[in-house]
This record gives structure tokens, sequence and C-alpha cells, in this order.
């Protein structure tokens, strides 16, 4: 596994670093100021989806032949995710009520769930350009998870607590430390597929 040491590596976790950056600091503030069933909320979804994708194509463009696709899916497969996300809280209000330990158990399934509808989206970018393209909807959405967000939190502030509560030095470094997180475990398969497109006599057509 070489190729994680490679400069493709490297540059995957700052360009997801750098979204996480751009997001939170351009988006956040107005996550918490409209409201879920708007159609703003909506856009706050495509712009994120958008910032990532754009970041990330930095890196993609350089390996792979119109990967202006991959901004176009990123984008769009965050709709599905917000639509899931709108039915699933419908959900747990009629069902589950006010159970802090259900609410949390729900909400983190959340996670893991809607995050497959990006990566699926995301997935049809590489699956007929690389092996094991299936790796990618794992991993993203591993990184989707709470606990990739968690551990970057609890490694600079000792606590949970949310990133508008923190300091300006302590968000900062709340971010980098989340990105680079996030940027490793989606990095590991883009790792491999930018390994597989610079090796000439691959057979990337199989085991999808």
């Amino acid at each position: 596994m070489k190729y994680l040491r490679s400069k493709y590596f490297y540059g995957w976790i700052a360009a997801t670093t750098l979204s996480l950056f751009l997001v939170n600091f351009l988006l956040q503030p107005d996550t918490y100021a409209v409201s879920p069933s708007s159609i703003a909320f909506v856009l706050v979804y495509l712009l994120t989806g958008l910032i990532v994708g754009v970041c990330q194509w930095f890196i993609l463009r350089l390996y792979f032949e119109r990967a202006y696709w991959w901004i176009v899916l990123t984008a769009v497969g965050e709709i599905p995710f917000y639509l899931f996300r709108q039915g699933y809280f419908l959900f747990l209000f009629y069902t589950v009520g006010e159970s802090d330990s259900l609410m949390r158990f729900y909400v983190g399934l959340l996670a893991f769930v809607g995050a497959l509808f990006p990566g699926i989206f995301q997935w049809l970018f590489f699956r007929r350009r690389v092996r094991r393209a299936w790796m990618w909807i794992v991993a993203s959405a591993i990184a989707e998870l709470w606990i990739p967000r968690l551990i970057g939190m609890y490694l600079i502030q000792g606590t949970s607590i949310l990133l508008l509560e923190m300091s300006h030095a302590r968000f900062l470094l709340a971010i980098t430390v989340t990105g680079i997180i996030l940027g490793v475990i989606t990095g590991i398969p883009v790792a491999d597929f930018i390994n597989q497109v610079r090796q000439p006599g691959v057979n990337n057509e199989v085991d999808r």
C-alpha cells in the first residue's frame, strides 16, 4: 500500500479538510437559522455537496476524465439524503417520542443509512473506471457517522459540544482534526482507485 504515502492521498486529505472548513464557515450559521422543512434548507444541502464536490474535484480531475461529474453527483446525492432525513425524523417523532436513549440510537442510525445515498451517487462515478468501486460506499458511510466527528471534537475540547459553542482556536483545531480523519477514511479507497488508473494494463471492468 505504498500509494498511501503518495501525493494524491495527502492531496485528498487536504481537499476534504478544506471542504469541511468552507462548509462550516459558509453554511453552518444558515443551517441553524432556517427551518429544516424550508427550501432554503434544501439549498444548504445542495451547497454542501457542491462545496465538497468542487474541493475533491481538484484532485480527481488530474487522474480521471470528465471529473466534473463528481461535482454533480456529490451535490445531487444530498437531495435523497435530505428527503430521507425529513421522513426519518417524522417517523421518530410519532414513534419514539422524547426518549433520549432511543433517539440517540436512531439518530446515529440515520447518519449511517442516510450517508449511503450520497455514497451510492458518488459510486456511479467510480463503478466503470476502477475495480472494487464498492469500497467507496463503505468508506463514505463510515466517514459520515458521528464517530469521526466526535473523535475530532473530543481530541480538542474533551467533550462533544457543538462546534458553534467552541472558541475560535478550538473550532479551527476541531475542524482540522475532523477533516483529516474524514480525509484518511475516504482517501484510502480513492488512493487505491487513482493507483489503478495510473497503472497501464489494469482491467477496471471487474469486481465493482
